[in-house]
């Protein structure tokens, strides 16, 4: 990575190692993944697919299972008191799933 990736930001996480995002081209985004069970996880990466990435890493299927779910834009349905500092994450990262907590805001969840 440090010999052939492009400038820019660089993100780690445990279950996938590290990502690039360049701040200029990639700007990052909050996507909220739903799945068929109604459990919401919000993402914070530069696409849908580095979303799907993160999100399938984060809790990897077991032979034979299957999981559905969408990925829509983070920003659709939130409420006006769940914006505290989500966009200074954006502005820089690190990408991965994140949660909100009333107090704090939103911050990486680390596992």
């Amino acid at each position: 990575m440090l010999e052939t990736a492009t400038n820019g930001f660089a993100s780690f996480i445990r279950s996938l190692g590290w990502i690039v995002h360049i701040a200029a081209l990639q700007k990052l985004r909050l996507f909220k993944v739903e799945d068929t069970k109604g459990q919401i996880t919000y993402v914070v990466a530069p696409d849908i697919a580095r979303t799907m990435e993160i999100y399938c890493a984060d809790a990897p299927l077991h032979d034979g299972q299957r999981r559905m779910f969408r990925i829509v834009d983070g920003f659709f349905d939130l409420p006006p008191e769940r914006l505290a500092n989500i966009h200074a994450l954006l502005e820089l990262g690190p990408v991965g799933i994140v949660d909100f907590d009333v107090d704090a805001g939103w911050s990486l969840r680390m596992g």
